[in-house]
This record gives structure tokens, C-alpha cells and sequence, in this order.
């Protein structure tokens, strides 16, 4: 999705906010409110506001959006009706993602589809870029093959600590 308008995905510096963007990964209907998905990044709503906008250079309910159109592309590529598509990502029906679709591209979904119009989502890979970004972070640590991470630290996210743990490295 992203390669198709050129861009490239960012990921987050901030482990709060990859926090965030892992979850809407995994689960695009997830966070119905931004005081939700603030809760998870352990900042109030103003300040979750202020750095997710800072660190991806969207809104949070832009992206999580965009997220969800990326989820129903990915589901109709791999032969799911749109129908399917619309509750996997979240929405209430397929009439809400034809309505939020048709005010996002100009026509519907099924009207885009029926178009015969090709959907590669092989460049969409936001989660797999987080998840290789905390990889790395581990193995630049790694020399000793322990690993010392503050699990009551609220910055460092779930992926990092199994990760290591599966590695058999020190949570403290």
C-alpha cells in the first residue's frame, strides 16, 4: 500500500508508539478510542496525540484508518469477499467500508474491484518492519547472550521481553 503512493513504511522510534502500531497491526479494529490506544502507550491522550502525529507524521485515527483499508486490501487479495474483508478490519458492515471507502478514494470498494484493478500487498509490511527493529536492538545488546531488561519499564514493549526470553536471556 504504501509502495503504491511511493512512500515507504516508517517506523517508530519512540517503543511506546511501536507499541501502538504493532497492536493495529495485529488487530485493525483495535483501539475504538485514542484514549485506548493512549492507556497502552502509558501517556495521556494529549501527549499520545502530540508524538504519534510526531513520529509517523499522521494523526492517530488517520492511520489507524489507513490501517484498516490496508487490512481489508489484504484480505480480498487472498480471496476474501469484501463483506469478509469489512468485519475482519473492524468495520460493522460492508456498508460502513463502502461509505468510509467512497469518502477515502473517490468510489467504492466493490466499484474499484469491479474495475479488475490488481491489489499488491506485497510492500505492506509494517509489522514485520517493527518486529526486525526490535530484533536488532536485541542483538546489538546480545554480546553475552544476556539480556537485562526492567520489565517494569512502560517503554519497553511486550515483542522485546518474549523475544528475549526466548533467546533464554535475564528479564529482571
Amino acid at each position: 500500500a504504501f509502495a503504491a503512493f511511493g512512500l515507504r513504511p516508517h517506523t517508530p522510534r519512540d517503543a511506546r508508539i511501536a507499541r501502538v502500531v504493532r497492536e493495529i497491526e495485529r488487530q485493525p479494529d483495535a483501539f475504538g478510542r485514542l484514549q485506548d490506544a493512549a492507556a497502552l502507550a502509558c501517556l495521556s491522550p494529549s501527549r499520545f496525540r502530540a508524538r504519534f502525529d510526531a513520529e509517523l507524521g499522521l494523526p492517530f485515527r488517520r492511520y489507524r484508518l489507513w490501517r484498516r483499508m490496508a487490512a481489508v486490501m489484504r484480505s480480498v487479495a487472498s480471496g476474501c469477499s469484501l463483506t469478509q474483508a469489512a468485519h475482519a478490519a473492524g468495520f460493522s458492515s460492508s456498508a460502513h467500508l463502502s461509505a468510509t471507502f467512497k469518502r477515502m478514494f473517490g468510489l467504492t470498494a466493490s466499484d474499484l474491484l469491479s474495475l479488475g484493478v490488481a491489489i499488491d500487498v506485497s510492500e505492506d509490511n509494517v509489522l514485520s518492519v517493527c518486529e526486525h527493529l526490535a530484533v536488532q536492538t536485541l542483538k546489538k545488546v546480545a554480546d553475552s547472550n544476556t539480556i537485562t531488561v526492567d520489565h517494569r519499564e512502560p517503554s519497553v514493549p511486550s515483542s522485546i521481553r518474549s523475544t528475549a526470553s526466548r533467546w533464554g536471556s535475564r528479564l529482571i
